[in-house]
């Protein structure tokens, strides 16, 4: 592992900060619909900041990173839940976020997805795998499932705007079982 010394760091936020999370309209022509921005960081953020010094030829193609994430809702709350990593380097990035706000659970999958994607540009990742367990949210932003709400067509309008930013991407459905890096930081978030 290139002799890096590299070490996991847990950071918790108090109930107050888990508390200040605002809300914004988007987009502009969709003003029933907000979306979570959050003021300070996340709930739970576990990374591993290994990939900061690790050079890249610029001649090679770009790494190929991963993004899983999960919404939750339950009678307790709403959360996302965000995976970040890649195998080349051993970074790996998780982040629990509480959405304080009422909502669907396709609600919530769709703040986790964008919530991911914005970790994604933050880390200047160009080349992602999206990984998630909600078949709507993925076919909806592949383009397969006609989307009928207004308030999951305005999250899926603001999806594909960040997808444009990478120059490469596939996203993918996969089972609650390989997801569970995101799916149990949502359940953190949501309880």
């Amino acid at each position: 592992m290139l002799g890096l010394d590299c070490e996991t760091t847990i950071l918790e936020q108090d109930d107050e900060k888990r508390a200040s999370l605002e809300t914004k309209t988007i987009p502009p022509s969709e003003k029933d619909v907000k979306q979570t921005k959050p003021k300070n960081q996340p709930i739970l953020q576990l990374t591993n900041p290994c990939h900061t010094d690790i050079i890249q030829n610029p001649l090679e193609k770009e790494t190929l990173w991963f993004l899983e994430f999960d919404g939750s809702v339950n009678k307790l709350g709403a959360g996302a839940g965000v995976w970040v990593h890649n195998k080349e380097s051993s970074h790996a990035e998780g982040r629990a976020y509480r959405l304080n706000f009422r909502c669907t659970n396709n609600m919530a999958e769709y703040e986790a997805l964008l919530l991911g994607l914005k970790l994604v540009q933050s880390l200047q990742i160009t080349r992602i795998s999206i990984l998630g367990d909600s078949d709507l949210v993925i076919q909806q932003v592949k383009g397969n499932f006609v989307t009928k709400d207004n308030r999951l067509r305005s999250y899926r309008v603001v999806a594909t705007e960040l997808l444009k930013s990478l120059a490469e991407f596939q996203i993918t459905k996969v089972p609650r079982a390989q997801n569970l890096h995101a799916h149990s930081l949502a359940m953190f978030a949501s309880t």
